[in-house]
């Protein structure tokens, strides 16, 4: 499908039919994300994450807490030492 790009004030855009966004699930006012990708423009639905604290608490296990060396050293340095 060919589109051609229009002055819109200030700004340039398209025109997107209603049989492309249908199929993408989208409508007037939805958010999205673009991006460019290589030459290509890319466009779509934005993600919302919606989170419980169960659900990101369930992700901190031992493994994924371990300090790198670059954060050992920043949390050593940044400690007030009271002597």
């Amino acid at each position: 499908m060919k589109a051609i790009i229009d002055q819109l004030g200030n700004e340039k855009g398209i025109v997107i039919s209603d049989f492309l966004l249908d199929a993408v699930n989208l409508d007037v006012n939805d958010t999205v994300d673009v991006k460019v990708e290589g030459r290509c423009i890319v466009i779509e639905p934005a993600r919302e994450f919606e989170y419980s604290l169960d659900e990101l608490l369930a992700q901190c296990t031992p493994d994924a807490m371990v300090l790198c060396k670059e954060d050992k050293a920043w949390l050593e340095s940044s400690l007030i030492r009271e002597d």
